[in-house]
């Protein structure tokens, strides 16, 4: 019985490994998928790098910048994907864009985000 239980602990250890093997339509996957993060990524370093050299924030607040503007982006992102046919898209889009500018306003204070604003949309 012994000797039967070790066989099968074997052959499942054994297919378990042979199952472990990466398709190429994984792997294209999977490089797809990265470059799709770092050009996000990207994209959020400049705007970060925009927004500190514009209101020179404190290098302590930099993170924190940085998981606001990702969340907007993601959150407009995902938006976009599910089209204008989604329930509710310009209210969606907007309670998007309040919340981002309610914490933007919290991180910088009144005036850097007034000088943010005005740099971004000049009159």
């Amino acid at each position: 019985m012994k000797k039967l239980l070790f066989i099968v602990a074997i052959l499942a250890g054994s297919l378990s490994f042979a199952q472990q093997e990466i398709s190429n339509s994984q792997q294209e996957l999977s490089k797809n998928t990265s470059a799709r993060v770092q050009a996000f990524n990207e994209k959020i370093d400049t705007k970060v790098a925009a927004i500190v050299e514009i209101t020179k924030l404190d290098k302590k607040k930099h993170s924190e910048l940085k998981e606001i503007v990702a969340t907007k982006e993601m959150l407009l992102i995902r938006l976009d994907r599910e089209g204008n046919e989604a329930q509710d898209y310009q209210g969606r889009r907007n309670d998007i864009m309040n919340n981002y500018q309610e914490l933007m306003k919290k991180l910088l204070g009144e005036s850097k985000f007034n000088l943010l604003q005005s740099s971004i949309s000049p009159k």
